[in-house]
């Protein structure tokens, strides 16, 4: 049972990605407390190595950052830099939003779409399919690097959408469009220039997931409209 409890701990707290890019110290000292609860509730003494680790997380200063690691079906990993809390800066671009999560999930399940394309993502926040606000740009650019990706494979530009001209995007080049949890502030602006990046990238894919929860739950019928 013991070793069942080490290798527990091997695959989360210890894990080489959770010590290289430890997720947020409330998000740890949450976790932890959980896991010791339940084995507890199961009669199951936990390893002194686990109490340890709530010792070290209780005594942690919170910072105003943190990672995010999403592992891919092929087993590969994606971490990004993300702060903990939802507005900073005058933004919420600096944390992964639902709709990205789910436009994550419907490209992996449809990567032939993608395969061998050119992709224009709009808004991408810190990197996981979401603004052109400067400090996520440059969270963006971080994150790219911090995934071993190259300017010859991942590219980051300033692009208003208010202001874009057709000339501006036939320059990317790109086959596909996708976009993810746009906000109603932004999405009137960018509803008059969707025919204009239809018109440009024509016959290319254009695809736009929009999150349909309560905060977004006309923005539906105003896509439609």
């Amino acid at each position: 049972l013991e070793s069942n409890h080490f290798l527990l701990l091997q695959f989360t707290c210890f894990h080489p990605l959770c010590r290289k890019f430890p997720p947020s110290v409330k998000y740890r000292r949450l976790f932890i407390s959980e896991l010791i609860r339940r084995l507890e509730a199961a009669d199951c003494d936990p390893l002194d190595e686990l109490y340890d680790a709530l010792a070290e997380v209780l005594g942690a200063e919170e910072d105003t950052e943190c990672y995010k690691t999403y592992l891919l079906p092929c087993g590969a990993a994606v971490s990004l830099s993300e702060s903990v809390a939802l507005i900073l800066g005058g933004t919420t671009g600096l944390v992964t939003w639902e709709a990205a999560l789910h436009l994550t999930e419907w490209a992996l399940d449809h990567q032939q779409t993608f395969r061998g394309r050119t992709v224009l993502e709009l808004g991408s926040g810190v990197g996981l399919t979401v603004t052109c606000h400067p400090t996520v740009l440059q969270k963006l650019r971080d994150n790219v690097d911090l995934n071993g990706l190259d300017e010859q494979t991942v590219r980051v530009e300033e692009l208003d959408w208010s202001t874009v001209t057709d000339e501006q995007l036939r320059a990317f080049g790109a086959d596909t469009v996708i976009a993810a949890g746009q906000s109603r502030s932004i999405f009137n602006s960018f509803g008059r220039r969707l025919t204009l990046f239809v018109c440009v990238f024509s016959p290319c894919w254009v695809f736009l997931r929009l999150l349909a929860d309560v905060r977004h739950g006309k923005m539906i019928k105003l896509y439609i409209k």
